[in-house]
């Protein structure tokens, strides 16, 4: 749940509170509401984005090389950082909460006439990517950026027909959820792919399984992987550590679009204006609170995240005073354990209505979030965990997000 609540998110989390034990998503049905809200999804060239770790990178990289293009973008991400309104944005700025107060209202009206039945529930996530896309065609969006909510066939965005998907780092993320294992995970994200695809591209891939299934691929398109310097000679101040190659995929998607549907691209004087103002709030962002003390933020969740953000804070921030750590139960907690080694973390919780937390995972007790300022020692504060967290961090330090770049 965003931090900012308002009574109109209502609608799009109805009825995933209500859903029985047990209970899927529906795909049949999200299609149903679609008609009903008529996104016309086929009238403009998607870029879609995929993957387990890193999508909002990619996504809003892609949506600002496509604005410095002189078009005029739809970007729709999740989850999101503060707002539900984030979610939405069009040329980088999140929609105001009057607009997206009509458009919930619009889905409550449309919910109301296409009742809940036995094929399962619609997902928030789903309907926040429904109702977004509707939005921005009637807006005259010239192309749209889709980050997936979570899966690739099995999430609403497959319901899209994507000119360019883009495929983040793909590991052991909501397995039983979206498959039993990496490999199902795997086939599942490149499900998105229809025949009209013309280009595949992902970043390079370390599971051995995931290896497997990009080995094998026959798709439509060819399956692409970027190497490492990929985009490194453009003349770009590209973001640290992990979200580097990120940033360079989302930006490699937005020119393979831009190829397929005969634009120019931007100049390379545009185009690092433009990427210059991309926000990346918690991604190793870095804040200093009323009090002084310094914040480094990053949404890492397992051992290479946690790894890599860990050694970029030392090497450019300097000694971590205090590290504070917010994994849900579903997380890789032993595989963050054995990479943090001996290094001491606080553990931390927050209340929610969709994690769990098992403080029997960690040496030392979970504190609530709200009672975190009685932990932090010194003035160097490294904060890694879920989005949920980071927003709530960032809230707490008066970070906002209404603008995700300038062009």
């Amino acid at each position: 749940m965003a931090i900012e609540d308002y009574a109109v998110d209502e609608p799009f989390f109805r009825e995933w509170k209500a859903r029985r034990p047990g209970a899927r998503r529906s795909l049949e049905r999200a299609a149903r509401i679609a008609e009903a809200l008529d996104p016309r999804t086929g009238t403009v060239p998607i870029v879609t984005v995929v993957g387990s770790k890193g999508k909002g990178t990619a996504t809003l990289y892609a949506s600002a090389t496509l604005a410095a293009a002189g078009l005029k973008v739809g970007t729709l991400s999740s989850p999101p950082l503060l707002t539900n309104r984030e979610r939405i944005r069009i040329d980088g700025r999140a929609i105001d909460l009057p607009t997206y107060e009509r458009l919930a209202t619009t889905l409550d009206a449309v919910l109301r006439r296409n009742g809940p039945d036995d094929r399962g529930y619609l997902s928030p996530t789903g309907l926040y990517t429904l109702v977004g896309v509707g939005h921005m065609l009637r807006e005259r969006c010239d192309v749209l950026v889709v980050e997936a909510g979570m899966g690739g066939g099995s999430d609403e965005v497959s319901l899209l027909t994507p000119t360019v998907v883009a495929v983040t780092r793909i590991f052991a993320e909501h397995v039983g959820v979206i498959g039993p294992d990496v490999t199902a995970i795997a086939h599942d994200k490149l499900a998105v792919v229809r025949a009209t695809t013309r280009s595949v591209l992902s970043i390079r891939q370390d599971h051995p399984e995931v290896l497997d299934v990009f080995r094998a691929w026959h798709g439509p398109a060819p399956l692409d992987v970027l190497d490492d310097t990929a985009g490194t000679d453009v003349a770009v101040d590209w973001p640290p550590a992990l979200s580097g190659p990120n940033a360079r995929l989302g930006w490699a998607a937005a020119c393979r679009l831009l190829d397929a549907i005969g634009m120019p691209h931007a100049s390379t004087e545009r185009l690092r204006s433009v990427l210059s103002t991309v926000a990346l709030p918690g991604r190793l962002s870095r804040h200093v609170n009323d009090q002084g003390r310094h914040w480094t933020v990053d949404a890492a969740i397992d051992p290479r995240g946690v790894t890599a953000a860990v050694e970029w804070h030392q090497a450019n921030v300097g000694s971590i005073d205090t590290l504070l750590l917010c994994l849900p139960t579903v997380k890789d907690a032993a595989g963050v354990r054995e990479a943090l080694g001996a290094r001491p973390f606080v553990p931390v919780k927050m209340a929610s209505e969709h994690l769990a937390f098992d403080d029997a995972r960690w040496a030392a007790p979970e504190i609530d979030l709200t009672d975190v300022d009685g932990a932090l020692r010194g003035e160097r504060v490294l904060a890694l965990g879920t989005w949920s967290f980071v927003g709530a961090v960032l809230a707490r330090l008066g970070v906002r997000h209404e603008r995700a770049f300038t062009a």
